[in-house]
């Protein structure tokens, strides 16, 4: 693993658990290559989020049933780091 992409973390999640809307947070450099993927926690991907150079974004819980889900953070393809996320 390269050290670019292990300077790469998903820094938090607030508030976690959440209902209706979440802030995640990437600390460390952000390009326009990386994307979020909220999976279920069968490995479905349920959205997939271009972070666009952005270091923060706002995850709405519409349509996502009470329950455990885990957030990838992607790098040209390449996994970087993963949280778990818990919606009410």
């Amino acid at each position: 693993m390269s050290t670019a992409i292990r300077e790469r973390v998903l820094k938090s999640t607030f508030p976690n658990p959440f209902t209706s809307e979440t802030r995640i947070t990437i600390e460390g450099q952000v390009n326009q290559r990386m994307q979020l993927l909220l999976l279920d926690m069968n490995g479905r991907m349920l959205r997939e989020i271009a972070m666009q150079g952005r270091s923060s974004i706002s995850l709405g819980g519409e349509n996502l049933t009470p329950g455990l889900y885990m957030i990838l953070l992607l790098d040209a393809g390449i996994p970087a780091a993963s949280l778990k996320l818990v919606a009410q």
